[in-house]
């Protein structure tokens, strides 16, 4: 559960002067997973009770199913799935929300994420060699989660990940943070792509639908470093498309693919006592052929972060400046402040 408080300010010069504020329920989300028959065979399952958790505005109807997988682990090198799951897309996306070392994730995935789809899931992995290495791939829908319409395309992702330096400890490269402060350095690489044949949708598996269908491919390259308490992240995104804008005649009304290119880069400090202070500076930059329809994005976070029971009881509170500039008179581009405040409680 996050319930958040969050408020705006327009006037970039008072910052105090709020214009919009808001108290919600974030996330409120029921997960659970298992086994049958025998612990080769596990299923998981993930459940979402808020609005703003369920894509509501994009598909029009309550989608409180975000997880549902079943599982084939015939050993420690191999994992077969079947079902609605995240793809092994960026890093920042792949780690859950409630482990992330900000209220929320940055806007390189918010805009260029591949987020989850129903297929075929395929896991290769050997964390037993001084150089761990793991492999990912996904055949899927390319419509997003228990969007049921037939689309005549699909879904191709896969993903690379190198730690050069060894495991971490107690899986460190998939939550923010170095909770545990790795007594030695440790890094992790990782490169994914995806490819999206006759998209509907204007993220894939995101947005609302297109007026014309398109080919979408997402590239993302990433990088984590943890050692005594200090974290480095940093994630780059670049996504094509055939056909980014797209138009509906009879109205005239315009849906676009964000093609572009995103960087993110976080870096933090967390103390023994778990007081962890961290800074991100996300850019969104759109590619010439959608620059009429959006700007280009700068934002930039200082968070704090007091972790009472690992990520699962925490307090956070975070200050966000947003630089949006454009070239095109047409296009929207407001700068503004942003505050967070939110409690997260979990088990």
């Amino acid at each position: 559960m996050q319930n958040r408080f969050e408020a705006e300010a327009d006037n970039i010069e008072e910052p105090w002067g709020i214009d919009r504020h808001v108290f919600l329920t974030r996330r409120f989300r029921l997960r659970s997973d298992g086994f049958v028959i025998n612990k080769y065979f596990r299923y998981a399952f993930q459940l979402s009770f808020t609005q703003g958790d369920q894509d509501f505005a994009t598909t029009g109807i309550p989608n409180l199913v975000r997880d549902a997988m079943v599982f084939y682990k015939p050993n420690n090198y191999l994992e077969l799935g079947f079902g609605l799951t995240k793809l092994p897309g960026n890093r920042q996306r792949v780690i859950s929300s409630g482990e992330q070392q900000f209220a929320d994730r940055s806007i390189l995935n918010s805009l260029l994420n591949v987020d989850r789809d129903h297929g075929i899931f395929i896991r290769l992995k050997n964390d037993e060699i001084a150089t761990p290495v793991r492999v990912h791939f996904a055949w899927t829908n390319g419509t997003g989660r228990n969007y049921d319409e037939k689309s005549g395309g699909s879904a191709l992702t896969g993903k690379f990940e190198w730690l050069p330096l060894g495991n971490f400890k107690f899986k460190g490269d998939y939550y923010d943070g170095d909770f545990v402060g790795e007594t030695k350095p440790k890094l992790s690489f990782s490169t994914a792509y995806s490819y999206n044949s006759n998209a509907i949708r204007t993220g894939g598996q995101t947005g609302k639908p297109l007026y014309t269908p398109s080919d979408i491919s997402t590239f993302f390259l990433d990088m984590l470093f943890k050692y005594q308490g200090f974290a480095v992240f940093t994630e780059f995104a670049l996504r094509d498309a055939e056909n980014p804008v797209t138009s509906n005649l009879a109205d005239g009304n315009i849906r676009f693919i964000n093609k572009g290119n995103a960087t993110t880069i976080q870096l933090s400090y967390q103390t023994r006592k778990h007081h962890e202070l961290a800074f991100r500076w996300a850019r969104f930059t759109p590619h010439k052929d959608i620059e009429t329809q959006t700007a280009e994005l700068n934002d930039f976070t200082l968070a704090f972060t007091k972790y009472v029971r690992f990520h699962r009881v925490k307090v956070q509170a975070d200050i966000t400046f947003r630089n949006a500039n454009s070239p095109i008179s047409t296009v929207k581009a407001q700068d503004y402040w942003l505050y967070r405040f939110q409690i997260e409680m979990g088990i």
